[in-house]
């Protein structure tokens, strides 16, 4: 698949945004406003790792709505969290229950690794791409698995020092085989590690976080007016979109560009199938009244 790159430029108009729509729910959108007086669950010492290292974990904070597991980690150093030497591991028994998962990284019933930044050759010391997860059973963890299996987000997508870290409790409760369902005041625990050429350059002391809500409902969503441009704002909006999914399933993008109506939109890694007359079909509709999008498309 060859990596693409489009652009396209339109005028649109914005409106207020709602501060108060984001006091409903913790959003995985790289802001991290929502964890203002949240304690962390442990604080790794700094400075515990050899010199030169592009890791040294810090804080790891946890919330839970009745949707989503969230996870606050500090890294230590500015990174790539996709593209980094070496992984970062969050180990967790997501359900406290011992009898399922097994024992894996200092974490007893373990049952999912979330991997950040994936890595083929472990051994090799080199530089991995993208994120996944591994089943823990009782021999082990399992081979990588794709972030979608679980829902996982991860945000900021850029360089940072921390990060947030998301997880679909259903999904969850489903590939690690949850055997009961868990309620409120019910304990997970977890682990972070960071490890290089096969090896733990540094890990936290294994922490806990006592869930304060039942998996089920969706958390309230986000009203137009909290995505909508200030009129005074040129947004920029970059997707990876390297699936064939792009071209398959159109309207579901279409209809994220829309409600987003960016003036700049990148496409990254647009699979080679997709063509300009594509783009321009996936763009009908979207622009004013009187204005039309310039694609310019390029591959390397």
């Amino acid at each position: 698949m060859g990596l693409r790159r489009v652009a396209l430029v339109a005028l649109t108009a914005g409106c207020a945004v709602d501060p108060a729509a984001h006091e409903r729910a913790v959003w995985t959108d790289g802001d991290f406003d929502d964890w203002e007086g949240v304690t962390a669950a442990v604080v790794d010492p700094v400075g515990d790792v050899p010199a030169g290292s592009p890791v040294d974990l810090g804080a790891i904070a946890a919330q839970d709505d009745p949707r989503f597991l969230h996870f606050l980690i500090d890294l230590g150093h500015t990174v790539t969290v996709q593209g980094m030497r070496g992984s970062v591991e969050l180990v967790l028994d997501t359900d406290g229950d011992l009898g399922t998962g097994g024992p894996y990284g200092g974490v007893d019933g373990a049952d999912l690794v979330v991997v950040l930044t994936r890595q083929p050759e472990p051994e090799r010391d080199g530089h991995g791409a993208g994120v996944g997860i591994r089943r823990i059973g009782p021999g082990g963890a399992g081979e990588m698995e794709q972030a979608s299996r679980v829902g996982l987000l991860v945000s900021p997508t850029h360089s940072s020092d921390r990060f947030e870290v998301r997880l679909d409790r259903v999904a969850v409760a489903e590939v690690t085989g949850q055997r009961r369902a868990v309620a409120p005041g019910d304990t997970m625990a977890g682990r972070l590690r960071y490890l290089r050429a096969g090896a733990v350059v540094d890990e936290t002391a294994v922490f806990r976080h006592t869930l304060a809500t039942v998996p089920g409902e969706d958390p309230p969503l986000l009203g137009a007016d909290a995505v909508a441009r200030r009129p005074e704002a040129l947004r920029v909006v970059a997707w990876n979109v390297s699936s064939m999914s792009f071209r398959s399933n159109q309207d579901a993008f279409r209809r994220v560009v829309a409600a987003l109506a960016p003036d700049v939109l990148l496409l990254d890694e647009i699979h080679f199938t997709v063509t300009p007359e594509d783009l321009a079909r996936f763009t009908r509709d979207l622009a004013p009244a009187g204005k039309g999008w310039t694609w310019w498309l390029a591959s390397g």
